[in-house]
């Protein structure tokens, strides 16, 4: 997440984090890194694997609808999961980015995602 951050600042971003509190009271939850400045909020997985994308996909949705307006929404994986599992994360309209030696591969991408969604699910 560190790096992420990081790699964000080098673009100019302000990254931090969301303590988000639900209505029911149930305790409060902090998310991994949301981008104020292009309001993208990225949920990081140490592994690539079919489980880590999908808990990565539905902490996302349960994140994105505390915050108004709605972000557009990253997952951030180590590696390439592959293609399945690339299709799965593009079918629900969230952006895929994966960590190399360089850098975060496909970051710069998210400046040009589509809105996100205006109704919540």
């Amino acid at each position: 997440m560190r790096r992420l951050e990081e790699q964000l600042r080098g673009l100019g971003h302000h990254p931090g984090r969301l303590r988000i509190q639900p209505a029911s009271g149930e305790g409060s939850f902090v998310t991994d890194t949301y981008d104020a400045t292009s309001n993208v909020l990225y949920e990081v997985k140490e592994g690539a694997n079919r489980e880590s994308v999908r808990m990565a996909i539905g902490q996302l949705l349960d994140y994105s609808r505390y915050r108004t307006p709605l972000p557009h929404l990253a997952i951030v994986l180590p590696e390439w999961p592959g293609q399945d599992l690339a299709d799965l994360v593009q079918s629900t309209g969230m952006a895929l980015i994966v960590g190399s030696e360089a850098g975060f591969v496909g970051l710069p991408e998210v400046q040009k995602l589509p809105a996100p969604r205006t109704s919540r699910p």
